[in-house]
C-alpha cells in the first residue's frame, strides 16, 4: 500500500514541489473549483496554500515547468523516496476530490510521474 503523502511532513522546497504537481492536476481543466482549493488548503495550510497559489497563478509556463524540473532534480534523497512511494495516489486522491475524474486531470498525473521518473 503506497505511504499517504502529508506536505507538512516535508521541508519547505519540497512543499512547494507538491504545491507545484498539485496546481498542474488542479489547474488542468483551466479552473480551480471550491472542492479542490479545500484540499489544496487542508494539504498546505491556509496561509501557505494561498501564498503558494498567488506565486504560480503569477508565474509564466516556462518558468513553472523550470521549477518543477529543478526542484523534482533537487528533492533531498530521503524525501524523494517517500515522494515516489505516494505521490500518484496523493495527486488521483486531488483529481476524485469534486466528483468528477477528467480526463485533463488524469493526464496531468502522468505526465507528472513520468516526468518525475517514477513510471
Amino acid at each position: 500500500m503506497a505511504e499517504i503523502l502529508t506536505p507538512s511532513d516535508f521541508k519547505e522546497e519540497t512543499q512547494r514541489f507538491l504545491f507545484a504537481c498539485a496546481y498542474w492536476v488542479a489547474a488542468a481543466d483551466e479552473e480551480l473549483v471550491p472542492a479542490e482549493q479545500e484540499w489544496l488548503e487542508q494539504q498546505f495550510g491556509v496561509d501557505a496554500a494561498q501564498r503558494l497559489m498567488t506565486e504560480f497563478i503569477n508565474m509564466s509556463d516556462g518558468d513553472y515547468f523550470e521549477l518543477f524540473d529543478t526542484k523534482g532534480g533537487l528533492l533531498p534523497f530521503e524525501e524523494y523516496g517517500r515522494i515516489t512511494a505516494g505521490l500518484n495516489q496523493w495527486l488521483l486522491e486531488l483529481v476524485a476530490i469534486d466528483g468528477e475524474v477528467l480526463e485533463s486531470e488524469l493526464e496531468s498525473v502522468r505526465n507528472i510521474i513520468k516526468r518525475f521518473g517514477i513510471e
